[in-house]
């Protein structure tokens, strides 16, 4: 009998041409106190196609709360699938909302009747803290971090400082099977994990800037603790690579060389890739300490440099020139390890110029460094409480007024309608024809038809995106045809 019901709604296409899915740390970060009292049970929708038979069958034993986590898009039009399916079978079953999008939009979340409460920001405290108050029938005012309703009336009990994430239990891998959420990267037995939270930064699109999240504030796990958790992966499951979710890895040099340096020494066997490192922190650092990073089995670092453009660089924020993007990547083309540059379009106020700045500079980097990889140009998705989604309101963005809009608003989906007609044409071809100019997708995909149909387009994408070629494009209305399978 589980007393604590979490469930990973479906995130869709997405997951469905990956080898394997990814580890749902933040969920399973929201159990690590919880585990330490209560039977904790997990149901990934992705896995379990029968999930509604699971679920039913633990509301039979009349759980304490039921969980359900959605990122902003399509995710949240599965939790509402879920949480209606949760009120139909047990009207009295508190269900409690987190993750991403309802920390951004709590109060929108909490009034709608399928959400009892709402979770904000990380859940390990908060969650923890939910479960003793419903257990034991305590005022809910107590709990520090939540929305919830009273009377008809939504009740918030104010903003959580967050703990120290060093001094949190392990995480409780026991509740997943594990090889369910090891992808393979590089033909290497893959895992997510982090080490850090947060970002200081001030990119004026990032969600981590909104106020009520708290995220700008970083915080990390002590070099110790971060090679601890790569030993125990490695001995307890096999795991030859982690993959560092950290928005931003090396916010401190120091702790940042002193893992490189344990895993050097320590966990030689093993390799590792990371999310976060800036461009200004490359053209900082000395030769020395990126021959570290290669001889501790670094393969690959993720660098968000997001546009070619100086004046949207400026625009959001990103405190970083073009000059510093050519020169650190020169300098990464000396070791061997591979970057992966992020980047994005369809910015407010962005024309046809900067976006072919982007371009330009996409097909450079390349040029002059060999291993470096470019991600999909992803469409700028407006986040409410972010410095650009008040200009984006004045340009046209209609924001959604329920959950179910929300649902269909993420990068793919998303109408750019504060940019020019002729300019949102131009967004939605460089999105989808830079799907298929990615170096990175055979790390990890195994759908053949994926991977045979990005082989046989990649030339045509190619000469499309470097000559800004556009016209008669109805590739992207067969890949929504397509896509519409994974949904």
């Amino acid at each position: 009998m589980a007393e604590v019901l979490l469930i990973k709604p479906s995130t869709g296409w997405y997951d469905s041409i990956k080898s394997h899915l990814d580890l749902p740390l933040g969920i399973l970060s929201a159990a690590t106190l919880i585990d330490q009292e209560y039977d904790v049970k997990f149901i990934d929708q992705q896995l379990e196609q029968n999930w509604k038979e699971k679920v039913k069958k633990e509301l039979d034993q009349n759980p304490i709360l039921v969980a359900v986590s959605a990122m902003t898009g399509g995710q949240i039009l599965k939790a509402l699938e879920t949480a209606e399916f949760i009120r139909q079978e047990s009207k009295d079953t508190k269900i409690v909302w987190g993750g991403p999008h309802p920390t951004i939009m709590p109060l929108q979340t909490i009034k709608d009747q399928r959400a009892d409460i709402v979770v904000q920001g990380e859940g390990e405290e908060t969650f923890y803290d939910l479960a003793k108050a419903l257990e034991k029938d305590k005022p809910l005012k107590e709990v520090t971090g939540i929305w919830y309703k009273e009377n008809g009336n939504v009740r918030f009990t104010g903003q959580r400082h967050y703990g120290d994430p060093d001094k949190f239990p392990m995480l409780p891998f026991h509740l997943v099977n594990i090889k369910d959420y090891m992808p393979s990267y590089f033909g290497l037995k893959t895992i997510n994990l982090e080490s850090s939270r947060g970002c200081p930064f001030r990119c004026t699109f990032c969600k981590n800037t909104v106020k009520e999240t708290d995220y700008r504030r970083w915080r990390a796990w002590s070099p110790k603790t971060t090679i601890d958790y790569m030993r125990y992966v490695r001995d307890e499951f096999g795991v030859e690579l982690v993959h560092f979710q950290d928005e931003n890895f090396f916010v401190n040099l120091k702790r940042a060389k002193d893992i490189m340096e344990g895993i050097k020494t320590e966990l030689n066997d093993m390799h590792w890739i990371v999310n976060g490192i800036r461009i200004d922190t490359i053209d900082l650092v000395n030769e020395d300490y990126l021959k570290l990073l290669v001889e501790s089995n670094c393969l690959q670092i993720k660098i968000g440099v997001e546009s070619g453009s100086q004046k949207i660089l400026d625009l959001i924020k990103k405190d970083i020139n073009i000059d510093q993007v050519y020169r650190a990547n020169r300098k990464l083309a000396k070791f061997d390890t591979s970057p992966l540059y992020n980047f994005m379009c369809g910015f407010p106020y962005e024309t046809k110029e900067d976006l072919q700045a982007t371009i330009n500079m996409m097909f450079k980097l390349k040029k002059d460094n060999p291993k470096a990889q470019t991600s999909a140009v992803n469409m700028y998705t407006p986040y409410p409480g972010t410095e650009l989604y008040d200009d984006v309101l004045k340009m046209g963005f209609k924001e959604p007024k329920t959950l179910e809009g929300w649902g269909n608003h993420s990068f793919e989906s998303v109408e750019p309608m504060w940019l020019p007609k002729e300019h949102q044409k131009l967004v939605k071809s460089t999105f989808f024809l830079s799907l298929f100019l990615t170096g990175y997708e055979s790390s990890y995909a195994s759908s053949p038809i994926f991977l045979a149909a990005k082989k046989m387009y990649e030339p045509i994408a190619k000469f499309r995106m470097k000559n800004m070629f556009f016209k008669a494009m109805i590739e992207p209305k067969l890949s929504e045809m397509v896509l519409k399978n994974y949904q």
